[in-house]
This record gives C-alpha cells, structure tokens and sequence, in this order.
C-alpha cells in the first residue's frame, strides 16, 4: 500500500513537471520575438539592457526553450530519469527565489513564464513555481519510481523529433508570424469589440499638463 501511495504521488509529481516544462517550452517558441521582448523588461528591470541587445535576447530565449521542452519531454517519457530529474530542480530552485523577487519587489508585470497563452501574476507564478519545486524534489528523490514510456533503445528517436518539432515552431515564427497568436489583438480580432468597456464602466479621456512645475488633470470639455 504504501509503495503504490508513493508511486501515485510520484506519477502526479511527473505530470506537473512535464506539463509545465513542456507547455512552456512551447509557449516561447511559438513566439520567439515576444520571448525577447520579456527577456529585454528583465534586463531593464535590473539595470542590466545595455548588456541584452536584440540578438542575445532572441537566442537566449529560443535556447531557454529547448531546455524546457528537453527537459518536460524527457520527465513525461522517462528518458534519462535521474539527469532530467535534477535538471527540472536546478531550474526550480534558480527561478523560486527569483519569482519570489518578483511577486514582492513587481518590476515587471508579469513573468512570461507560458508567454501570451497563460498570463499569471507574480504572486501566481511564485506558488505555481513552490509546487513545481516540491515535485522535482520528489522526483530527484525518487526517480527510480518514474516508469519508462519507450524504450532506452528508442529514447533517442523521441529527443531527436521533439527538438526538431519545436525548433521548427520557433524558426517558422521567425519566418513568417506565429503559428497560434495568442495576443488579445491578433489578426483577424475585432479591435472596436476589444477596446469595448465591461459592465457600466466608460472610456474618459483626460490630460495631464505641467506648467511651472504644476500639474493638473484636464477633461475635453
């Protein structure tokens, strides 16, 4: 009994882990420039643009990716367990304290952790981030529990096609535009209906001026 409560807390803990690693991998392929953009408000944020020019931004996120992905791919097949596992922990244990930074400090609005697909808080990607760091320790722990879905024989052809497949993503982004656009103004979006206010709020617009080290708001009218 209590080997089969250990192997479901740990099959629940590799589900976590791949699905997080894997969908966020993706996420930021799919739109290799919007990961640059959010590289660029780190940088910013700490001061550090000057050392993030364009080129750096995009290969930096594009690499950030693969190792995702590699790594949810690896967790869900149950390819290399014990080096994917303690892979999976190092980027946890990086990124917990970091969020953590955010969601107190709120430098940047959001992480960009899942992109434009699935926007969190900071507050929200710091726990969302302490249960992911909860189950890579499981899974460093016991990643001989981790059962394997291919063989050892085979595991390269899965390592092999996935990178391809999400290379692909990025490079076809590049290329042209992203295969899903998650943004509230893709093409096609009726921007009127979008920029429509909710419930009984208005639009006002109003301005702001500055004469003699003074500021007052003004309407139209």
């Amino acid at each position: 009994m209590k080997q089969k409560l250990l192997w479901i807390v740990v099959t629940v803990c590799r589900l976590l882990v791949a699905a997080a690693f894997i969908f966020s991998g993706v996420t930021k392929m799919i739109d290799p420039h919007g990961t640059e953009y959010k590289l660029h408000d780190y940088a910013e944020a700490f001061h550090l643009g000057s050392l993030m020019p364009d080129t750096i931004a995009l290969v930096l996120g594009m690499v950030l990716a693969l190792v995702e992905f590699r790594i949810g791919i690896s967790t869900l097949f149950g390819i290399h367990r014990r080096v994917a596992s303690r892979a999976a922990l190092v980027f946890m244990s990086v990124f917990t304290p970091l969020t953590l930074y955010l969601a107190i400090a709120n430098p940047v609005s959001d992480c960009g952790c899942f992109g434009d697909a699935l926007v969190l808080t900071n507050w929200q990607t710091f726990w969302k981030n302490v249960v992911l760091l909860f189950s890579t320790i499981v899974l460093v722990r016991w990643h001989d529990k981790q059962v394997r879905m291919i063989s050892e024989e085979r595991q390269w052809l899965v390592l092999i096609y996935s990178q391809l497949f999400v290379l692909c993503l990025g490079l076809y982004a590049l290329w042209r535009l992203p295969l899903i656009d998650f943004r509230p103004f893709k093409i096609g979006a009726n921007i009127v209906e979008q920029t429509q206010p909710q419930g009984d709020a208005e639009f006002v617009t109003t301005f702001l001026m500055e004469k003699d080290g003074k500021q007052q708001w003004f309407s139209l009218e």
